[in-house]
């Protein structure tokens, strides 16, 4: 179900594609008239996906899209999209390494569609909201947002990570210890960024329903730190707070150059 892909798969409850196989083509027809019986929403839903290319791979693509109607010269974007795609494939058929950056958006793409039970949203409008998700550099997500309200393609959710965390957690490109994470930083090119699975997702539950209390002195010997319902399993780096600690200095309105020989002890 994945053109050039040669991908075939099912969705089921717990995650979007669980259960499927690799099973190449022998020949992919395109038809582009066929995508004059869509209606707008649906024709949309594709775009997502042409976006997604520009994105990951051609700054060109990208600003064509941008900048242009693609109904006008269909055929050159098809091309141009299945090219990308296509070198891909060809450089890892069956994704071990570059080939999951066709994923970029993906990874909380499909956790919308699970959440949802894939009623909310059509595959696209769910991968623009994945895109959003992993796009942090500010003149990125500007023309990224820009584009996509131009296809008229979602750019929120008010659904918090902590709802797709459990969706995420059975994303295909996870490991038992890794999620490789799809990101683009600069228009045209991505990267696969490993984020070790416990610690990312402890830090994407933090904040949610926290509650931290102090007590003791600010300048006294002593203080104290209580913080109730942190996740269970959370992992808590205390070479790294040992080497923070280390490097504290007194306040700037005190004349000394001594460290602060903070300690700590964790119950």
């Amino acid at each position: 179900d994945s053109s050039v892909g040669g991908k075939v798969a099912i969705n089921t409850d717990l995650a979007k594609n669980s259960i499927g196989q690799f099973y190449s083509p022998s020949l992919v027809l395109i038809d582009p008239t066929t995508l004059q019986t869509l209606d707008e929403r649906q024709f949309n839903n594709g775009m997502a996906e042409m976006i997604k290319y520009g994105m990951i791979h051609s700054l060109n693509l990208f600003e064509e899209i941008e900048t242009q109607n693609i109904k006008d010269n269909l055929e050159h974007f098809i091309y141009e999209s299945l090219s990308i795609k296509k070198y891909y494939v060809e450089n890892d058929e069956f994704d071990h390494s570059i080939r999951q950056i066709l994923n970029f958006g993906h990874t909380f793409g499909h956790a919308y569609e699970s959440l949802y039970r894939y009623e909310k949203y059509l595959h696209g409008e769910a991968i623009a909201l994945g895109m959003l998700k992993v796009c942090t550099n500010y003149d990125v997500r500007r023309r990224l947002i820009a584009v996509l309200k131009k296809y008229n393609l979602p750019i929120e959710d008010s659904a918090s990570d902590l709802d797709l965390i459990p969706y995420i957690k059975n994303d295909k490109k996870n490991t038992s210890d890794y999620l490789n994470l799809i990101v683009v930083d600069k228009i045209g090119k991505a990267m696969i960024v490993k984020k070790e699975n416990r610690k990312w997702y402890c830090m994407n539950t933090i904040g949610h329903n926290i509650k931290i209390t102090f007590f003791g002195e600010s300048h006294g010997p002593y203080i104290g730190v209580v913080i109730d319902n942190l996740p269970a399993g959370i992992f808590i780096d205390e070479e790294n707070l040992k080497r923070n600690l280390s490097k504290r200095r007194p306040a700037k309105d005190i004349s000394t150059t001594r460290v602060e020989a903070d300690q700590y002890r964790l119950f």
